[in-house]
């Protein structure tokens, strides 16, 4: 997928940064909210993403891969570039909320 859409989306601090790239990967993958709040950083992230998607648990347990278009991607890396500076020590999720924790379903459906 090449992702012919790209939007103009503020990216001047790391939140604009992480709801850029969650708004881009919702519209590039079709996952369910909670399919997106429950994605890990971990071993293989980088890599997957290199080859263009990202790997899911859809339901029922089932791992799947996610294509991902160009601006999806785009915006996962820059995302990964300033995670760090959001992120508790240790924590797995790969989007990270207010409390430096992973994100919830009910912020994201407040925001």
């Amino acid at each position: 997928m090449s992702g012919s859409h790209g939007f103009d989306l503020p990216a001047n601090t790391q939140v604009d940064i992480r709801d850029k790239a969650m708004f881009e990967l919702f519209y590039s993958s079709g996952l369910r909210l909670a399919e997106q709040v429950s994605l890990e950083v971990k071993a293989g992230l980088q890599e997957d993403l290199h080859s263009g998607e990202v790997r899911v648990t859809a339901r029922a347990a089932r791992r799947a891969f996610v294509p991902l278009g160009t601006f999806a991607l785009a915006a996962l890396q820059a995302w990964l570039g300033v995670r760090g500076q959001l992120a508790k020590p240790g924590e797995t999720a790969l989007f990270v909320g207010p409390a430096r924790q992973r994100i919830r379903r009910a912020w994201v459906n407040f925001a």
